[in-house]
């Protein structure tokens, strides 16, 4: 069944040393279109400028992508359960 664009989606990004691909990943979300979408990022302690592009595009798309967190070393499974914890969609 197709979402409405009235439901709010969450979309949950594990981030690790992805300073190559997390930008295109997170505009490409948002360029779907879908105007009720929330996009959060949990960064793993990357060692790269990932956090920083993150944090950058926040600035640029704040009622879009509205959160960076910050864990230590947990895992792409620890990270996308961080998100899911925060997140507020249907």
């Amino acid at each position: 069944m197709a979402k409405s664009n009235n439901e709010k989606i969450s979309v949950i990004i594990p981030s690790y040393n992805s300073c190559e691909a997390i930008k295109d990943c997170i505009l490409s979300i948002i360029q779907t279109g879908y105007s009720n979408l929330e996009i959060i990022v949990v960064d793993d302690t990357s060692t790269d400028n990932s956090p920083q592009l993150v944090e950058d595009l926040v600035k640029e798309y704040p009622y879009t992508l509205k959160l960076l967190y910050h864990e230590k070393n947990g895992g792409p499974s620890k990270a996308r359960n961080t998100g899911a914890s925060v997140a507020s969609g249907d």
